[in-house]
């Protein structure tokens, strides 16, 4: 049986005050069997923490082909351009494999204005969600889903 670590972090996370290593990374996998990890930058809130973060995860997926993958996450405040030309870098370029939405850590509720627009990109760009549920109610409640599984059946 193969296993598949779906939620890793690389980088600093400014929420919750944490550095999460590639050494760190490579140690999970050799200690627990791990075959393959879906990489996310830690929590950034600017523009060009999040680009150096996403790149850091594109090398160390080029350096471990077939081990670690892209998952995109910039902050869904961000300004739609910004947002918009960041997750599409990701996907065409990097070859990131989803968006993840963290509505407690961004503070963007699911069914808010701006956390619609990752839900969009996903639908655009044909690929899956990710959204982070349970520590974090209100927003991270699962119901808050609901409305957006009846509006994006094609992402859930």
């Amino acid at each position: 049986m193969r296993i598949i670590d779906a939620h890793a972090h690389l980088g600093q996370d400014c929420v919750f005050d944490e550095m999460f290593t590639e050494d760190a990374l490579l140690d999970k996998h050799r200690q627990c069997g791990i075959a393959a990890s879906i990489v996310q930058p830690a929590t950034c809130h600017d523009l060009a923490s999040v680009v150096r973060q996403h790149n850091a995860i594109a090398g160390l997926a080029v350096r471990n082909p077939g081990v670690f993958y892209g998952m995109a996450n910039p902050n869904p405040h961000l300004d739609e351009e910004s947002y918009r030309q960041e997750v599409q870098r990701c996907i065409s370029e990097l070859r990131f494999v989803g968006i993840k939405l963290h509505p407690a850590a961004h503070a963007a509720p699911p069914g808010g204005r701006d956390s619609r627009k990752v839900f969009a990109m996903a639908r655009e760009l044909k690929v899956p969600v990710m959204v982070h549920t349970g520590n974090g109610i209100p927003f991270a409640n699962p119901a808050n889903l609901i409305p957006l599984a009846e509006q994006y059946p094609d992402l859930f």
